[in-house]
Formats: structure tokens, C-alpha cells, sequence
């Protein structure tokens, strides 16, 4: 989250202002989007529930008026004086059952079998005669003998059902016949199961949608699914999900249920969304055109102003220009072009009133220590000292004094700040055997020169400095080990390169990194990149490296060209 907040905020502000508007346009776009998908899902759910509902309830009555109308039919039959004669008869007299038979069952059922083609078969099964007559007379303990009716009843006696075998593909109707609180027979009508459930074969009109008749033990007497008739029911893997509709049929207490599955939902959704679809994305197009332009628009000026101050930046007049001739609206952008006009204005002359004063104290500066001190008197003072050393034989007295002689002259230059490279090394020269006489000769010096430089220009009194820090804080602080101080001076290219190592104590790289930037106490480095910076502006390299322990590196690089010029301005 920090990393995308971070990217927005280094966005570009049109970019920003863009994102502002589309978000700003687009938000309630969306929200009314879900608040009208969820309404269009509530009532395309609604609706949908409402016309499977209607259906499986017009289902459900067709169902209860074919078993009503079939229960009707047998109790007709039943009702029959000369049927009952039959059931009731003892079995005594076989003639005149056949008769009976004949004459009054057989026609009977097979005018019922012809007004009803569903029915398949009527079968009266006599509970105490043996007496078997073709399709319509049988005796009681060839019902027992079938599979349903062991399932049915499990060994009760027999009540009025209704009883799906999916075996035999058969709707039973179980219907048992009592005479003097006594049970006589048991009249059993088969139906065929696709004509009785051919209803239901219309039901499916959802995409996925599964419907189901279960009977009071669960069993599934049709299904939807072929494969799952006869199973027990189980709730659908993903029930959470879908919407179950159930419808209980009044005559056999069967369930009719349907399963409408949420993508088939969803779908008709979104096909009744098409249409609101199309006009979201136009005004989607239409706020982000919109947006993109407007977005232009507004931070066209505020571009132009980047642009111009950039320029400014990179010392092109040509952003100057842009603001003197500015000439749009005065509003906020306007006021600020015109404060920035001024400012811009006002840092010139702040930058050459800085560039002067600083040249002037630098002037100043050089002039007040060249006037401390008195060159005649300077030399005769030493020429003083050292013919007295010699007089009285003290010969390294003597040196000092030559050496210091040396130095200061060189340093004085005769007023000038730049000096030839064979001039600076001579001085640090004339150091150096100083500082070997008062350090006891307990460090070495190694030189490493180029001739081809010697004559080469170059600010004076730039190694000084960092020998003595090489010496003060490098060398004299380490307690072992020998003490190496090594100078070089040579080419790389078309620049000069000079370099002062020491195997001193050493330092962090974070210290030394900091040398250049700050005047830590007893470092004279920061006077030196002034001076470098004030002479050749950004075309020098001025690098410290140090380790702990191993010491301490110094690295100048100054262009041959630039020293040439300086060279040239002093000498006029």
C-alpha cells in the first residue's frame, strides 16, 4: 500500500488531476451500477421464483386432480354391488365365480382400462380364496410374493397407497377392500410411469435446474436426472447457493422440489442487463474522455510554468522569456507566474551581489595574510638565523631555516594564487624536510611524479593541507608498523591528477565522505574544495577514501585547460 501511495504522489499533476476527476465521476457511476445489480438480481430472483413456484403449484394440481380423479374411479368400481358379491364370495360355488368373473369384474375393469388408457392393469387379489382368474382374480399371496410390496409394507397389512416401483416402471394404487369391518381383498391399479409423470418432463425450463418427486421416506420417484431415480435424496453440493422450491402433493404426500442453481440466476440477470451494461460503459468512456481532457486543460499552464522554471534552472533564457511575456488569465496560476517572475528576478541579482561579495572577501582574505607578512623582512630574518646556525656549526638549524625559507617564498608567490605544479611540489618539498627534522625521521616519503606535468598551472597551497592532515591525523596517530606518506603527481587523459596516501590509522567512509562537505576540527580539506569549486566550477573530481586500520587516500582531478586559462588570466 506504501509503494502505490508512493507512486501517486510522484504522479504528474495532470496525471493526479485526471485521477481526481475519473474518480470522482466514476464512484457514484459504479455505486449506482451495484445498487441496480443487486435490485435486478433481487428481482429477476424474485420473478423467477415466483414462475417456478406458479408452475410446480399447476404441477401439483394436475398431480392431485389425475390421482383424485383415478381414487374416484376405484371408488366407483368398488362401490358396485355385483363386484362386492365377488370379493365377498367363500370360493364354494367355482361356476358361478367364473361367472361372476365374467360377467360382471372382467367387464367392468376393461371399461374402466379403456376410458383410462393410463392404466395398465386392475388386479383384485382375494384374501381368503385361491381362486386366479387371467389378469383381474388372484389369490393374496401372489401380492405378497411382489418386490414393492415388501417395500411398501414390510410384512403389515396393506393400506391405501400410493407406491412407485422403479423396477417395473410402475405407479401403484393400493387399495384394500373391507366388507363387516373385515378386510376381503386388496384391489391394486398400475399405471405407467412415463404417461402418469409426463407432466413433469416440462418442468425444467432454467439452465441447471434439477426437480425432483420424493415420496414420505425420501426416495426419488422421477427425477430430472435420470440416473438418480430410486436413490435417496441428498442436499445438492452446493446448497448454499442455490434456491430450493418444494411443492407437497395433498393425496399421496409426495414432494415435488426444485433446485434453480445461482449462475442460471445470474444469467438471466445478465442477459437482462445487457442493455444497462452498455449505457455504464458509455458513461465510463464518456467520464474518462471527459476527465482526460478537462485534466489537460487545467494543468496545461501549470506544464508550461514547470517548463519554463526549468529552464530558468538550466540557465536558458528562453524560460525568462516565457514569463516577461506571459499573458493569460490573472487568476491563482497567473498571480503565480507573476511572483515567480519576480523571485527569478530577484535571485539574479541576489546571485551576482553573492558571486561579488565572495570574490571580494577571497581578495580580501589572500591580501590581509600576504600582508601579515613582510617578504624582505621574512628573508632577511632567515638569512640572519641561518648564517648564525652556520657560525655556530648547527648545521640542521641551518637547514630548517633554508628549508623554511624555501617554503614561504613559495608560498607567497609574489601575491598570485595559481603556481606552476613543479612550484607546489618544490613547496611541499621544503614541508616535508621539515617535517621529517621535527618527527625525528620516523616516517617515509615516496614521490611518485610525472615530468610531463611540471609546468602545468594549478591553485597553490592545495597539498599542503592535506599532508598535514595525513601527518597530524593519519600517521603521527598510528602506534606500529612503518609510516608511509606517498604523493603522486601525474596524467590521466587531458587532466592533472594528484594524490596523497598515507597508511595511517584511517577512518569510516561515512567520516570521510563527510570531510568534503563539513570542516571537521583539525581537517583543512573543506578551505581546499572551496577554493578548487570557486576556480573550476564543477569540472574537478575531489574524492577521500579511507578504511579503518589501512589508511587514507586523497584523489584531485583538475582539467589542463582550465589551468592554462587560469594561467593566462594571471600572468595579464
Amino acid at each position: 500500500m506504501k509503494i502505490l501511495a508512493e507512486h501517486v504522489k510522484n504522479l504528474r499533476y495532470q496525471y493526479k488531476v485526471f485521477l481526481a476527476m475519473l474518480v470522482v465521476s466514476a464512484v457514484p457511476l459504479f455505486l449506482c451500477a451495484i445498487v441496480f445489480y443487486s435490485d435486478s438480481e433481487r428481482f429477476v430472483y424474485t420473478n423467477i421464483e415466483l414462475s417456478k413456484e406458479a408452475q410446480l403449484r399447476q404441477i401439483n394440481q394436475e398431480l392431485d386432480s389425475r390421482i383424485e380423479l383415478y381414487e374416484h374411479v376405484i371408488d366407483y368400481m368398488l362401490s358396485i354391488e355385483d363386484l362386492q358379491n365377488v370379493l365377498a364370495f367363500d370360493g364354494r360355488n367355482l361356476y358361478e365365480v367364473y361367472r361372476a368373473c365374467r360377467d360382471t369384474v372382467d367387464p367392468l375393469l376393461q371399461t374402466n382400462m379403456y376410458y383410462h388408457p393410463m392404466i395398465q392393469s386392475i388386479t383384485i387379489y382375494l384374501k381368503n380364496s385361491d381362486i386366479e382368474h387371467g389378469e383381474t382374480i388372484a389369490p393374496f399371496y401372489q401380492l405378497e410374493k411382489e418386490t414393492w410390496y415388501q417395500e411398501c409394507f414390510d410384512g403389515k397389512e396393506p393400506e391405501e397407497t400410493w407406491h412407485v416401483s422403479v423396477d417395473d416402471c410402475l405407479v401403484y394404487y393400493v387399495r384394500p377392500v373391507t366388507r363387516y369391518m373385515e378386510m376381503k381383498a386388496v384391489l391394486v391399479t398400475s399405471f405407467d410411469y412415463d404417461t402418469f409423470f409426463e407432466r413433469l418432463d416440462g418442468v425444467v425450463t432454467v439452465p441447471g435446474e434439477s426437480v425432483s418427486l420424493l415420496e414420505n421416506s425420501g426416495r426419488i420417484l422421477y427425477s430430472s436426472d435420470k440416473k438418480r431415480i430410486g436413490e435417496k435424496y441428498g442436499q445438492p453440493e452446493k446448497e448454499s447457493q442455490d434456491a430450493a422450491i418444494v411443492s407437497e402433493i395433498e393425496y399421496t404426500g409426495w414432494t415435488l422440489i426444485s433446485n434453480l442453481p445461482k449462475y442460471a440466476i445470474s444469467d438471466a440477470l445478465l442477459d437482462t442487463l445487457k442493455s444497462s451494461s452498455l449505457i455504464l460503459i458509455l458513461c465510463l468512456a464518456y467520464a474518462v474522455v471527459m476527465s482526460a481532457l478537462l485534466a489537460k486543460l487545467l494543468v496545461k499552464r501549470i506544464g508550461q510554468l514547470t517548463k519554463a522554471v526549468s529552464q530558468i534552472g538550466a540557465n536558458e533564457d528562453k524560460g525568462r522569456t516565457v514569463l516577461e511575456q506571459y499573458n493569460g488569465a490573472m487568476d491563482e496560476i497567473g498571480a503565480l507566474v507573476e511572483n515567480i517572475h519576480r523571485m527569478v528576478l530577484r535571485l539574479d541579482e541576489l546571485k551576482i551581489a553573492v558571486y561579488n561579495e565572495k570574490i571580494a572577501r577571497r581578495d580580501l582574505e589572500m591580501k590581509a595574510l600576504q600582508a601579515q607578512i613582510n617578504p624582505h623582512f621574512l628573508y632577511n630574518s632567515l638569512s640572519i638565523i641561518n648564517w648564525k646556525a652556520l657560525d655556530a656549526g648547527a648545521d640542521e638549524v641551518s637547514s630548517i631555516t633554508l628549508r623554511l625559507a624555501e617554503f614561504y617564498r613559495t608560498t607567497l608567490n609574489r601575491g598570485s594564487s595559481i603556481i606552476t605544479v613543479e612550484g607546489e611540489l618544490r613547496n611541499i618539498r621544503a614541508y616535508l624536510d621539515i617535517q621529517l627534522i621535527m618527527h625525528d625521521y620516523c616516517f617515509k616519503v615516496a614521490w611518485d611524479l610525472d615530468e610531463q606535468i611540471m609546468n602545468w598551472q594549478m591553485p597553490k597551497l592545495v597539498l599542503q593541507p592535506l599532508v598535514e592532515n595525513a601527518l597530524e591525523h593519519g600517521l603521527d596517530l598510528k602506534e606500529e608498523g612503518d609510516k608511509l606518506l606517498s604523493l603522486y603527481a601525474g596524467k590521466e587523459g587531458d587532466a592533472m591528477v594528484l594524490i596523497v596516501r598515507d597508511n595511517g590509522v584511517g577512518m569510516t567512509q561515512e567520516k570521510a565522505d563527510a570531510l568534503v562537505q563539513y570542516n571537521s576540527k583539525g581537517y583543512g580539506i573543506k578551505n581546499v574544495v572551496e577554493r578548487i569549486t570557486l576556480l573550476y566550477g564543477k569540472n574537478y573530481v575531489f574524492r577521500v577514501t579511507s578504511r579503518e586500520g589501512i589508511g587514507t587516500e586523497i584523489y584531485i582531478k583538475i582539467p589542463e585547460e582550465r589551468s592554462v586559462g587560469l594561467c593566462a588570466m594571471t600572468e595579464k
